[in-house]
């Protein structure tokens, strides 16, 4: 059932992408990558893939590739955390470093996939940009890069192509090249091109930003008077939308300029004013904010980062050491202790013996694994659709969505026959009978305990810092600890938000690899630090969350942030004098996180902060 997954999902996205239209042909989907016979290999999850590959392939079909888990190679980690520090180098201006590793890279990947090579011009053409060089070398260096994937775009109709957000980024580059060399005409074309095709295809909204950022602030650079301004607005609202800042700063700076001009030679109404006003006082937050953690977001773009992605031979070794067993008794009838040997230590990718071993590990045995199994994209969209109502507090539209998915996966007897599916069940009712007040908090936390063990039968009983998480299992334990913190048991509730952390730190790809939800647990951490009374260590987390989001562009949980470190200021304030003062310093972080609660809309918080300012207002001074 599992290896099946990955091949729904393209399936899926071959035709959503397309809006109805005759779907992606396999031809255009691993055109430039590889051949249809090898597309059909990595849809049958006979093949361990680089998730480089894999991730284009969804890309290309208009999928984010976050919703897939990942068992990857050690082959495929260490050149992904090469492209990582060719990529922190870039960020940090260190060119010469950069340029060296580049060639290194090079070099290695020949015999490898295009997209390695790819990779390398691309990153060569951005340096060679922020150094100034001669722009005709760039465009040569672009037009080459793109030709390794994508051949005769410029003269093929928008709908009738298939590409990912990165190839789309490469033809935006290509019309900065134009614009610098003047020929707007051409840069025009090539950015209105781009524009189409983002009209013509249906792309997950994690993506588009991603280019699409970066071709509304072009086209306000080469238009004028209101048309720029609305390309730098559309711009903005993309991005705040998805609570992206990669390419937000810029954007705001020329709205602001092109406001500017319009009004000192037209005149501007009262809107435009306010409006003015509050995107200046928004971008000015964050840049106060990334200037109190030391971190530039004024050039910020898209980090090629992976995404809940995990090391085979390292996960092989944790469970065998969290299950406390010899070599030779955890791969016992699956294979030898010799060749076993080679598997853990990472020389030898499994492929024959991969299903059992997962199976030893009670993971799925595929080396792509589907938010949900044995059904359509669709309803994967739908779990997706029902964590992010969960997240933002919105339990009637959770519920409404999840009784239909229900229905769907017990019809097709999916949730006895599947511990995963049947996880997620349990563990969203239990969070909605709580939120809507049909269970207690020890009830949800029992179910959510039930849940848990569908995967890790062995919880509570054993510790499992030590064992490897797949992101619904740390999420489940997020939830638990949620339930002890309800009850003002602040040391279990931290010493389970440490476990998770523990489990994730053990891992060689921490520091390397982003996890779902994650930040979240950062968030809930923080404030159970501080209602344990430990006011100044959740200050310091809150500043470091503060940190990770702008480091990594991404700003869902900036606002909990800026309000944990108002309110531990405010419970210091009480501790001291006995009653609460007004302050300059947790005024001012209060702001911070009602102007980013407003800026990306976030329904509960914005309510939440207003009836906390008017608690604040009926101080004294």
């Amino acid at each position: 059932m599992y290896r099946k997954d990955i091949k729904t999902v393209i399936d899926y996205g071959r035709t959503w992408s397309r809006k109805e239209k005759k779907a992606y042909s396999n031809e255009a989907v691993i055109q430039g990558m590889g051949t249809v016979k090898e597309l059909y290999r990595i849809e049958s999850g006979d093949m361990a893939i680089e998730k480089l590959v894999l991730d284009r392939i969804l890309h290309r079909v208009g999928l984010n590739s976050d919703i897939i888990e990942m068992m990857l190679s050690n082959e495929d980690v260490e050149r992904y955390k090469k492209r990582i520090q060719i990529f922190r180098y870039y960020e940090a201006q260190e060119y010469e470093k950069m340029e060296q590793l580049l060639l290194e890279y090079q070099e290695e990947m020949k015999q490898c996939s295009v997209l390695h090579q790819q990779f390398v011009q691309v990153m060569q053409a951005k340096w060679m940009s922020k150094t100034k060089q001669n722009w005709n070398d760039i465009t040569k260096i672009l037009i080459q890069a793109l030709q390794y994937t994508v051949r005769d775009w410029e003269t093929s109709d928008p709908e009738s192509l298939c590409l990912a957000w990165e190839e789309l980024e490469i033809i935006v580059l290509l019309a900065i090249c134009y614009r610098k060399k003047r020929m707007y005409r051409k840069a025009l074309y090539y950015l209105q091109w781009v524009l189409q095709y983002s009209k013509t295809h249906k792309m997950e909204k994690e993506s588009r930003p991603k280019f699409l950022a970066l071709t509304y602030l072009e086209l306000s650079k080469i238009t004028h008077d209101w048309d720029a301004l609305y390309y730098a607005k559309s711009g903005i609202l993309l991005l705040y939308e998805s609570a992206c800042i990669n390419y937000l700063i810029p954007l705001q700076n020329r709205y602001l300029y092109l406001l500017g001009e319009i009004e000192r030679r037209k005149g501007l109404t009262k809107k435009q004013r306010r409006d003015g006003r509050r995107l200046r006082e928004e971008r000015d937050v964050l840049l106060q904010l990334a200037k109190e953690v030391n971190v530039g977001i004024e050039e910020k773009e898209p980090i090629p980062i992976y995404k809940n992605a995990y090391l085979i031979s390292e996960t092989l070794r944790r469970h065998r050491n969290y299950l406390g067993i010899s070599q030779e008794k955890f791969c016992e009838g699956v294979c030898s202790q010799v060749a076993y040997s080679k598997i853990e230590t990472g020389t030898v990718v499994p492929k024959r013996t991969f299903p059992k071993l997962m199976e030893r590990v009670g993971l799925p045995s595929a080396y792509a694994i589907t938010a949900l199994h044995g059904v359509p994209k669709n309803y994967m969209d739908q779990k997706v659709e029902i964590n992010r109502s969960l997240r933002q507090y919105q339990y009637k539209e959770a519920k409404r969505s999840m009784q239909q998915l229900e229905e769907v996966l017990r019809r097709k007897r999916l949730v006895e026959n599947c511990p995963r599916n049947h996880q997620f069940i349990l563990m969203t009712n239990a969070i909605i009978e709580k939120a809507v007040g049909k269970i207690s908090s020890e009830e949800k936390r029992n179910q959510l305990i039930l849940a848990l063990q569908q995967t890790i039968p062995e919880y509570p009983s054993k510790d499992l810092s030590k064992r490897m998480l797949l992101w619904q299992e740390a999420m489940i334990l997020n939830n638990i600890a949620d339930t002890y913190m309800e009850y003002e048991d602040y040391e279990r509730a931290i010493e389970i938000w440490e476990m998770v952390q523990n489990s994730y730190k053990c891992s060689k790809l921490y520091g390397f690899v982003e996890y779902e939800g994650y930040d979240l647990m950062q968030a809930n951490y923080a404030s159970c630090i501080g209602s344990s009374g430990s006011y100044s260590q959740s200050t310091k987390l809150c500043y470091e969350n503060i940190r990770h989001c702008l480091k990594e562009g991404n700003i869902e949980f900036l606002e909990r942030a800026c309000y944990g470190i108002a309110w531990n200021r405010e419970q210091e304030i009480k501790q001291r004098y006995r009653e609460l003062k007004k302050e300059t310093a947790y005024l001012e972080k209060l702001r911070q996180a009602e102007v980013i609660a407003n800026m990306l809309k976030q329904k509960f918080s914005i309510e939440f902060l207003k009836r906390h300012r008017g608690m604040l207002d009926r101080i004294n001074d």
